[in-house]
């Protein structure tokens, strides 16, 4: 089945390219990442196709990607004295950080050949993918137990989450399939897990510098949003919680 993504997505694909541009520009020096991410979906994904895995990608960090609080200002935090590419006000640097470097997995993903003849639209999930933990996940975003020595239970922490985050999910859900139309969502769905998971290694690298307590923020705040990818994916793949 062809991919055929709504003009809004082309839209957005483009406004996520400038997004990128202006970091890159700001960080002084090329990013890489992305290729091998989207290599390892596609062996873990090998029914999917993976361009429309890219697209959805794409669609998902669009939707989660924080508004800019205006482009002068912006302008002026990415073109620091310093150069520094994290030093958007807040935490949003760390949530922009995240997703831009999600959406050039999708980029990458959107550069793969197309699955081969007769295996499109069967999905298969690899065992390295599919054994993916996601209570940890949960655990971040609605918080441990009461009691430290009660151990958490995995579906009732993804019950909680989707629960207290349902009109956001439910409108992801209809965005995808107007944006996407006939999409298999619950691929697109792996591909996020996976995404998060493995940006979450990437984000985690950030490193302190003087300006500590700011780039320990952008660090917490990028590996939060890295993990809020890897739990809508997870509600794309399932979302009868």
């Amino acid at each position: 089945m062809g991919v055929n993504p709504a003009k809004r997505l082309q839209a957005s694909r483009a406004e996520l390219q400038r997004a990128f541009d202006r970091h890159q520009d700001a960080l002084g020096e090329p990013i890489g990442y992305g290729a091998g991410t989207a290599r390892w979906l596609a062996s873990q994904l090998p029914g999917a196709d993976p361009r429309q895995l890219g697209w959805g990608i794409i669609a998902v960090t669009a939707m989660l990607f924080p508004a800019r609080v205006d482009d002068a200002a912006g302008a002026a935090a990415e073109g620091s004295a310093e150069g520094d590419a994290w030093s958007a006000p807040g935490e949003r640097g760390g949530e922009r950080t995240s997703m831009i470097l999600a959406s050039r997995v999708g980029e990458a993903l959107l550069e793969s050949a197309p699955p081969a003849a007769g295996s499109a639209g069967v999905r298969q999930v690899g065992a390295e993918l599919a054994a993916c933990e996601m209570t940890a996940v949960y655990s971040e975003f609605v918080g441990a137990p009461r009691d430290p020595a009660e151990a958490a239970d995995p579906a009732a922490l993804r019950r909680e989450f989707q629960q207290s985050m349902a009109p956001g999910l439910a409108e992801i859900r209809e965005r995808l399939t107007e944006e996407l139309p006939g999409a298999d969502l619950a691929a697109i769905g792996w591909a996020l897990i996976g995404t998060g998971m493995s940006l979450l290694v990437q984000t985690s690298k950030i490193k302190p510098s003087r300006r500590l307590r700011r780039r320990s923020s952008v660090r917490t705040s990028a590996m939060r949003s890295s993990l809020l990818l890897a739990a809508v994916g997870d509600f794309l793949v399932d979302p009868a919680a």
